[in-house]
């Protein structure tokens, strides 16, 4: 479902296979799955990699969202790759619920996660897949030739001592972000109000739609030059075909202090206006 997380493409083509990608529909209170576009491109498919909660975006999917994807992935025999290392940065008040929660599609998901995003230690590399069908993970290993991620001892101490240790600092980390984001919502809303945003349920990331302004064309490099910030260029969140749609997207990243995020908002409305 794009936009997507760019490697997303990359662990599709770079084996030889071919992207169904599917645009989510800019709904009146958050991007929605297109269900019939999704019921289409799996016809055909036979691996449905699921980004949850959902970057850029910061969608997190519903129970019904995910009880319907999983119905679409028994009736077109899909197997399921769900990317889920986003899930303690939600800003909800439910309960995260994974995609293999459901037993019907257990044996055909290979969930992934990792201390990287909510811990900030990505830099560490370690990261974990986990299914009830064994044969699912020989499978992926043999098809990654080798070049999967490969653990240190400081990592395993590092993912160890933040879930035996972590959940203070990490609940004080989710906090932040949250009134981050409320923050940026606000600055948008009252200095930038043409600016079109869903506000992200999770993630630290926030999916911006600058298409009207005139320079939407080549807006990172504007935003890099003018403003001196730099931003994820929306194209880069789809596959060849499907880019241009989301260019003047930009994909901002909020998770800094409340004193850099206020200066490159600052920087970023002062030349935006400049040239509107």
């Amino acid at each position: 479902m794009t936009p997507i997380y760019h490697p997303f493409h990359l662990a599709i083509t770079e084996l030889g296979r071919r992207v169904a990608g599917v645009p989510l529909r800019d709904g009146e209170n958050g991007y929605e799955i297109n269900w019939a576009a999704m019921d289409a491109a799996s016809r055909g498919s036979r691996l449905l990699l699921l980004c949850h909660p959902h970057n850029p975006t910061g969608r997190v999917w519903t129970a019904e969202e995910l009880q319907k994807l999983r119905d679409l992935v028994l009736a077109r025999d899909l197997f399921v790759m769900s990317d889920e290392l986003h899930a303690d940065l939600r800003f909800t008040d439910e309960a995260f619920e994974a995609f293999a929660a459901d037993p019907r599609v257990q044996n055909r998901t290979i969930t992934l996660t990792g201390p990287c995003k909510a811990f900030n230690t990505a830099g560490l590399g370690i990261g974990a897949m986990i299914s009830h069908n064994a044969q699912l993970l020989t499978r992926v290993r043999g098809a990654a030739g080798g070049l999967m991620g490969h653990e240190s001892a400081l990592s395993v101490t590092m993912w160890r001592a933040a879930l035996a240790e972590g959940g203070p600092w990490l609940a004080d980390t989710a906090q932040y972000l949250q009134e981050n984001r409320d923050f940026m919502a606000a600055f948008l809303r009252e200095r930038l109000p043409w600016v079109r945003f869903h506000v992200p349920e999770a993630t630290y990331l926030a999916w911006l739609d600058l298409r009207e302004h005139p320079k939407a064309g080549d807006i990172q490099n504007f935003l890099l030059e003018e403003a001196r910030v730099a931003i994820h260029d929306g194209p880069v969140f789809a596959h060849e075909g499907h880019k241009p749609q989301y260019q003047g997207f930009i994909r901002l990243n909020f998770a800094t202090s409340r004193e850099l995020l206020t200066e490159a908002l600052t920087r970023v409305e002062r030349a935006l206006n400049a040239t509107k």
